[in-house]
């Protein structure tokens, strides 16, 4: 809370008549969130939320070297120190990355800084700590850190304990992964990690001496390719091809976080498979559906961004809204 008044304080700083810029330190995981936040901007202008008097001006560092590899660790703890220094900043928003929000956060927090910090998406349990972070303020769609410790409940109830995370290396994935594991490996849980390349096809997998390595370390396997059950399609064909999903020693689990297909992933051909063998691929897998994510409402905010940008015709992929 008292980061939150931080935050909306901003606005009491400088008297209505008077003019003020308000700088805000923007750490980054992709450039297209500038354009988000320029379009909330003036939006909340247009709405007369905010007075005509009011500047914010958004200075934008990219960070996030767990996304991006061509960084260095923590890069963005560099930026926003230097954004600090050289930008005047009044408000720090990101990073996006727990690693980077846990030293920006205490930073913030200090007496020579006292900065409040919108941050978003990290998920980080130590964040919670106001003791250390009690200027930080943390919004998302969805708690990872619950998502964890609901899937901690299960493997713990379950007393299992060769557990295996398979993912993939795209951003939802990094999101969950480092929670989820931790979560498991606070319960004395060790997880055995296989992480294919993005959007792989089951071929590669099948081949792969991951899979082998999979068969040796792990029998619970937690399946979260992404936060559509169908980007699971490929893992579970390869599972198939090499006999693990009938191997009644295995357990799969598959996590559908915010489907958006109306249909399931066995119910159309993939890649030269037919409705009976994909069916079999999943026959007897355990399928966890979680509620958190409103479609409807973010495919609205879609339409809004296109609109704001003159996007007439946008690649429906690349924004991976999937529908079949």
């Amino acid at each position: 809370m008292k980061s939150f008044l931080s935050a909306v304080s901003l606005l009491s700083l400088v008297p209505l008549n008077q003019a003020a810029t308000i700088n805000v330190g923007h750490v980054y995981w992709f450039k297209l969130e500038a354009t988000v936040m320029d379009m909330a901007y003036n939006d909340l202008l247009k709405k007369g939320i905010l007075p005509l008097n009011y500047k914010f001006k958004l200075h934008s560092r990219i960070g996030c070297a767990l996304y991006n590899r061509n960084l260095s660790v923590i890069h963005g703890v560099k930026e926003a120190t230097d954004l600090y220094l050289t930008e005047d900043i009044d408000v720090f928003f990101g990073s996006p990355c727990s690693e980077e929000t846990k030293v920006i956060g205490q930073l913030a927090a200090a007496a020579n800084w006292n900065l409040p910090v919108l941050g978003y998406l990290s998920s980080d349990d130590t964040l919670s700590d106001k003791t250390v972070y009690n200027t930080l303020a943390r919004t998302s769609t969805m708690s990872t850190t619950f998502f964890a410790q609901a899937v901690k409940a299960i493997v713990v109830k379950n007393g299992w304990k060769k557990v295996a995370y398979v993912g993939s290396d795209v951003y939802v994935n990094n999101l969950n992964r480092k929670a989820v594991l931790d979560a498991l490996n606070s319960a004395g849980v060790g997880v055995h990690v296989m992480i294919t390349a993005a959007y792989p096809t089951w071929q590669s997998i099948a081949n792969s001496k991951a899979m082998i390595d999979l068969h040796a370390n792990a029998r619970i396997i937690l399946v979260m390719f992404g936060l559509d059950m169908s980007e699971s399609e490929s893992f579970m064909a390869a599972a198939h091809y090499l006999g693990y999903t009938a191997d009644p020693s295995f357990v799969f689990i598959l996590f559908s976080v915010g489907s958006t297909s109306e249909s399931q992933p066995w119910d159309a051909d993939y890649d030269g498979m037919g409705y009976p063998y994909l069916r079999a691929a999943y026959e007897g897998a355990y399928i966890l559906q979680v509620a958190g994510l409103d479609y409807d409402s973010i495919n609205t905010f879609r339409q809004k961004l296109f609109a704001s940008q003159n996007i007439t015709n946008p690649s429906v992929r690349a924004y991976r809204f999937r529908r079949h």
